[in-house]
């Protein structure tokens, strides 16, 4: 049976590896799919994101990519992130494709999200290669905002390819694509695929 090292939690939230080592996972990103497995990973501490700057009382900042959670090739992050500062923070994943839409509104994350959802569920994203995530914020105060930090934690996880290449397991596939052998499912944009 796989265990967790246990110190693979990171120190804001404490959540698991979606994966360990030599565990199958299949990205779905926008129109592709992808089966892999996982390689090595290994946990990310917490560390800055971004900081968006200062914002004036009731402005909203330009949509700003986070090239921070850029991946390599074959490499896939999951993390979960807060805010710092008392803005109001939208999220896409990818750049251009919004996070959290309902019918009417989209979900925003601001400073108290760590109080609503304390292991921040709620935040949880995972980037594939270098197809980044994108944020705009919004300054609702009655003050100017000197900085929008966000700060985020996670995992790294290096896979290589089922399909092709020198890993290339066509076996696998299949079982994967009958259910027969286990893989996580990760999602790893805005859309879901049907």
């Amino acid at each position: 049976m796989d265990t967790l090292h246990p110190y693979a939690k990171t120190e804001e939230g404490g959540f698991e590896a979606i994966a360990l080592q030599a565990h199958n996972i299949v990205i779905h990103h926008i129109e592709g799919v992808y089966y892999r497995r996982v390689d090595f990973y290994e946990p990310i501490g917490p560390f800055q994101i971004i900081n968006l700057g200062a914002l004036a009382v009731g402005a909203v900042s330009a949509l700003t990519q986070l090239t921070n959670l850029d991946m390599p090739d074959d490499e896939l992050g999951q993390f979960r992130w807060y805010i710092l500062d008392n803005a109001q923070v939208r999220l896409m994943l990818p750049s251009g494709i919004q996070k959290g839409v309902l019918k009417f509104i989209q979900s925003i994350f601001d400073m108290n999200t760590p109080l609503r959802d304390p292991n921040l569920v709620s935040t949880e994203i995972f980037v594939w290669e270098d197809n980044r995530p994108a944020v705009q914020a919004t300054n609702g105060m009655s003050y100017a905002l000197n900085a929008i930090r966000i700060i985020a934690a996670g995992y790294r996880f290096h896979t290589v390819d089922l399909v092709a290449g020198a890993y290339a397991n066509s076996i696998a596939v299949s079982k994967i694509k009958a259910g027969t052998e286990p893989a996580t499912h990760v999602w790893t944009s805005g859309r879901g695929q049907g």
